[in-house]
């Protein structure tokens, strides 16, 4: 147990601290066993360096824009207005808050049971009839709506402008 401990106590060296310091700085992402492999000595060991002796961690970068469009930047002062509004007056925003949202509607025609009923002589099998396909017809519905009704119901053909 003492020679492992000792083996272990030369692989943190100066130099190899220097080693695994100008590595990472070389290349921030580098991966624990990479500097290991490179370095002759054990991932624990550069763990321990890294941790204990340069007092470094690996975190994951966050992702953000470098830039905002106009638009973007347009609809965030749009929502921290609204958002001033709301916290003013709580009630009479939601009552005078208008939403909005879209959605296809698909429409087809059932043929109802009467409808396929067909003659048939006693000795033939019934009929048979194929799955009911959709139309191939739908309407864009946009509804507008506030915290009480509904306010307005617009229909768009699909290709119509």
């Amino acid at each position: 147990m003492h020679a492992v401990d000792t083996l272990k106590r030369l692989a943190v060296t100066d130099e190899n601290i220097k080693k695994v310091h100008k590595i990472i700085f070389d290349n921030r992402k580098v991966k624990l066993i990479e500097i290991a492999e490179t370095l002759k000595i054990s991932k624990e060991r550069v763990v321990h360096i890294v941790n204990e002796y340069l007092d470094m961690r690996k975190l994951c970068s966050k992702w953000v824009p470098c830039e905002l469009t106009i638009d973007q930047k347009q609809r965030i002062d749009d929502s921290k207005q609204c958002l001033e509004l709301f916290n003013c007056n709580k009630s009479e925003f939601l009552r005078r808050y208008v939403t909005m949202d879209e959605t296809w509607l698909h429409h087809f025609t059932l043929e109802s049971n009467r409808q396929s009923a067909e003659w048939t002589a006693r000795d033939e099998p019934t009929p048979k009839c194929g799955k009911t396909q959709k139309s191939g017809g739908r309407v864009m519905a946009s509804v507008f709506w506030d915290t009480h009704v509904i306010i307005f119901i617009d229909y768009l053909k699909k290709g119509k402008p």
